[in-house]
C-alpha cells in the first residue's frame, strides 16, 4: 500500500529520530503495515516526516549502520507503547464523533437561521479583537461584513477560537486540545477555523460576504472572533459583522 502525499516535501529517518521529533513537534503518529513493514510518518505542514520499521528481516544493506536487533527493538517499542494509539483522526472531532467544523452539518441545521450581528468602533493605529460567545450549538456558514473609510494598509480577520479548552483532546493525552498543543486554558487562544485572512478593504466604504457553501458545527464555549488592523494615524473606522448561522442540537 501506498501513500500518497502528493507535493508535500519528506523527510526520512530512524525510528529513534522520529519519535523525537514527533515528542517536540506534537504531530499525530500514523502508521501503515504493508510489504513486511510499519511505515510511519506524521504531518508537520507544510512537510511530512517518515520512517520504516521492519516487521520481519531487515533487508541487508538498506540502512548503514541499522542492525536486526536495533529494527527489533524499534518494532516493540512502536507496537507495545505508538500502534495502539496510532491513526487517530487528524482533525479534532466532537463528543459524537463529528469533526468540529462539519462538511454536512446542513444535515444538523433544524430550527432557526438568519443572522447575529455585531457593531465594532475599532481605535486609530491598533489591531482591536472582539470575541462573541456562543451560547448554544450553531452551524456557521461565514459572515457578512463592514467597513466605513478603512485606510489603505488596514485588514481584517474572522475566525473560530476556543480560550477556555472547550474542545477535549480526541487524542486521549490531554484534558483538552489546547493543552495537547501546549496552550494554557483562560491564558492562550486556540484558533480552530479561520474563515478570513487578512482581508484588505479599499481606502472607501466596503462589503465582503463570505459564506460558504457548507456550515460548520460551532460548540457552546467557543467564540467567534473578529480582528480589524485600523492603520490610520488618528480615524476611528466602524465596522459591521452578521454571522450567518444556524441553531442546531
Amino acid at each position: 500500500m501506498t501513500v500518497n502525499f502528493q507535493s508535500m516535501p519528506q523527510r526520512s529517518g530512524d525510528w529513534t529520530w522520529f519519535k523525537a521529533m514527533a515528542s517536540v513537534k506534537g504531530f499525530l503518529i500514523q502508521h501503515v503495515e504493508s510489504n513486511g513493514t510499519y511505515f510511519i510518518y506524521g504531518y508537520d505542514g507544510p512537510e511530512v516526516l517518515a520512517c520504516v520499521i521492519w516487521t520481519g528481516d531487515v533487508p541487508n544493506g538498506v540502512l548503514a549502520g541499522y542492525s536486526q536487533a536495533q529494527n527489533d527493538t524499534d518494532k516493540a517499542e512502536f507496537e507495545t507503547a505508538y500502534k495502539p494509539t496510532s491513526n487517530r483522526p487528524i482533525s479534532p472531532v466532537d463528543v459524537d464523533g463529528l469533526p468540529v467544523q462539519s462538511p454536512s452539518a446542513y444535515e444538523y441545521a433544524k430550527e432557526e437561521g438568519g443572522f447575529d450581528g455585531y457593531l465594532y468602533s475599532c481605535p486609530a493605529n491598533t489591531i482591536s479583537i472582539f470575541d462573541e460567545p456562543v451560547t448554544k450549538v450553531l452551524f456557521i456558514q461565514g459572515a457578512i461584513c463592514w467597513w466605513d473609510t478603512p485606510s489603505v494598509g488596514d485588514y481584517g480577520e474572522f475566525s473560530i477560537v476556543d480560550k477556555d479548552g472547550v474542545i477535549p483532546d480526541p487524542y486521549g493525552d490531554h484534558d483538552s486540545l489546547m493543552e495537547h498543543y501546549g496552550l494554557t486554558p483562560g491564558v492562550d487562544v486556540l484558533e480552530l477555523s479561520k474563515y478570513v485572512r487578512k482581508f484588505r478593504p479599499p481606502p472607501w466604504a466596503a462589503l465582503l460576504d463570505v459564506r460558504q457553501r457548507t456550515a460548520g458545527k460551532i460548540l457552546p464555549g467557543l467564540y467567534m472572533r473578529f480582528i480589524y488592523n485600523n492603520t490610520h494615524v488618528s480615524n476611528v473606522v466602524d465596522c459591521g459583522v452578521n454571522y450567518v448561522d444556524y441553531a442546531g442540537d
